[in-house]
Parts: structure tokens; sequence; C-alpha cells
């Protein structure tokens, strides 16, 4: 039987994670940290329908998303669903020679192309930022994304190719052009 310590614990573990999903969604952090604690809220009332331990991960992150759902709802604005905002604390798992990295010349570069990166990203349709976002840049598996978006793994696995194609066309630069798209503000 799971219960409300390994719920807590499970959130404590998860505090950056949960985070991060949720900030990509809303791009605020005390935002965030409501829909995490909202979350938190509903699945503690709803623990008993947990059937599953290995489904955690997916069940949390899907009633988070259904309280980011219920926000939006609340304000008719579904214009900034999922843009995802790549923070560095996603590139912390990768080793990265400080040397390189620390002149100007290259953090300018690595920034310029994050912004590339962001601005294509957030030019993808919704279902296909979701699954990128969520498979790409937070490590969810094809089946718990299937069960946070209720969809078959069939239609995830379609979705993520799309996305993954349509963004390497976004990012293919013809040896003409030499533009850099800028930001919305």
């Amino acid at each position: 039987m799971f219960n409300k310590n390994k719920l807590s614990r499970f959130c404590v573990d998860n505090r950056n994670l949960l985070i991060n999903i949720a900030y990509s969604w809303c791009h605020e952090r005390t935002q965030a940290e409501d829909l995490v604690q909202d979350a938190i809220e509903k699945a503690l009332k709803n623990i008993s329908k947990l059937n599953d331990i290995k489904q955690l991960k997916a069940w949390f992150i899907k009633i988070m998303l259904n309280c980011w759902r219920d926000k939006l709802r609340k304000k008719h604005d579904l214009q900034n669903f999922d843009d995802l905002i790549v923070g560095e604390e996603n590139y912390s798992h990768q080793n990265v020679n400080l040397y390189e990295s620390s002149t100007p010349e290259s953090l300018l570069s690595q920034q310029q192309t994050k912004l590339i990166v962001q601005t294509a990203i957030s030019q993808l349709p919704v279902k296909h930022k979701t699954v990128l976002s969520l498979i790409d840049i937070y490590g969810v598996s094809y089946s718990e994304v299937s069960t946070i978006l209720d969809i078959p793994i069939g239609t995830v696995m379609s979705r993520i190719s799309r996305a993954r194609n349509d963004l390497l066309q976004r990012l293919s630069v013809k040896e003409d052009e030499h533009k850099v798209i800028p930001l919305k503000k």
C-alpha cells in the first residue's frame, strides 16, 4: 500500500525536476512552485487511486499537468503553454570543459545557440512541444508520457519523431541564410 510518507519522500527527492517541468509550462518560478504545491495537495487527496508505485512519477506529473490546464482554463490564455525555457540546470549532467566554456566568445556562442534552440522549440505545435519537453529535456519515459497525456504509446512515438524532425528542420540553416531569429518578449 502506497502511503503519504512515500509520496512526501518522492516530492522531496524530485522537487527540482517537478519545478523545472512546471516552469517550462508557466515561465514563472512562483507559479511553478504553486503548481507543484497544488499537485501535491491533489495527490494527497487521491493517493488511494494510485495502483502501481512504478507509475508514481507519471501519475504525479499528470496531476501537475491537469493543475496547469485548470489554471489556463481560468485565464483563457493558451498561447504560452509549454514554451520551453531551457535553464543551465538542465545541462548539469553533461561533462563540460570549464577552460573551453569560460572564454567570452564561447559563452556568447552558447548563449546564441540556446536562444536559437529556444525559439525553434517555441514554434512547434503544443502537442509536439509537450512530448519533446517531457522526453528529451526531462527524461520522462515514453510509457510515462503515454500515461501523463492519456494517449497510446504509439502516438507518443510518432509525436516525438515529428517534433524532432520539425525541430531539426527549423534549426537547419541554409548556407546562404545567416540570420538569428529573435525571441518574443
